[in-house]
């Protein structure tokens, strides 16, 4: 190729690198990307910086993608990491545990010119989740506000998700109140997240209201609802009739 004197654009390198990532490759993105300068004589931005990053995530490969992404940004190329690279790193960090660290890179995005966004803090609210540090994840949701970012149903669902599990049902009620005064419009999974916390809590009258509320707002009950609703006892199914049929 390189003695015909084609011109490769970042583009083509792009459409590899995704297709190392389908055949599950991402050491061969990782290798050509390192070929793209002297070999290809292409410039690489952070787009494909990302491709590669994104690939190598993807293949769960979270320790790897901490070694190419210091690799990168802190050797001597030129490029710098955007909102999407902080967002992939610091969701292979909260993969690995490294909560503290994400952090401490979540900090420094603004030192680096970059705001985080709506995926940044679901990200690394998920990660505080997953190490049961739902407080601190739910002071993120305020931060976020403050700093005009706007959450998402995903969002809520995030720290829904969180404090179902620990059993806080009191504080789903309000961030599901919350919602709504945000204009954030609970969906399925919000609703199959707190029915299931309902359900484990043994609270069928909540439960009931609940599904009346998800009927009104439009949102339709699926499988995953009925199972949810009819795992527990012979009494909920009588409860569920009304809704499902």
């Amino acid at each position: 190729m390189k003695r015909e004197c084609r011109v490769f654009m970042e583009k083509n390198f792009i459409l590899v690198f995704r297709a190392y990532g389908k055949a599950h490759l991402p050491e061969k993105a990782i290798e050509l990307f390192g070929r793209m300068v002297d070999e290809f004589q292409c410039r690489r931005t952070v787009r494909s910086f990302n491709s590669v990053l994104n690939v190598v995530i993807q293949n769960v490969l979270f320790h790897r993608a901490l070694e190419f992404y210091d690799c990168v940004i802190g050797g001597k190329t030129s490029i710098s990491p955007n909102v999407l690279s902080f967002n992939l790193i610091i969701k292979a960090m909260c993969k690995l545990g490294l909560v503290d660290r994400a952090i401490e890179v979540f900090r420094e995005m603004p030192a680096q010119k970059c705001e985080p966004d709506v995926f940044t803090y679901c990200t690394l609210m998920d990660g505080l989740c997953m190490e049961d540090r739902i407080d601190e994840a739910v002071l993120l949701l305020d931060e976020m506000q403050i700093e005009g970012c706007f959450p998402s149903s995903v969002t809520f669902n995030v720290l829904i998700n969180g404090l179902c599990k620990k059993g806080d049902m009191a504080r789903v009620t309000k961030l599901v109140d919350n919602m709504f005064l945000k204009g954030c419009v609970p969906n399925e999974v919000t609703y199959n997240t707190i029915i299931n916390g309902l359900c484990l809590k043994g609270k069928l009258d909540n439960e009931a209201c609940l599904l009346e509320r998800m009927v009104a707002s439009k949102c339709v009950p699926n499988d995953f609802t009925k199972e949810s609703s009819s795992m527990d006892s012979l009494s909920k199914e009588d409860l569920l009739m009304g809704f499902f049929y």
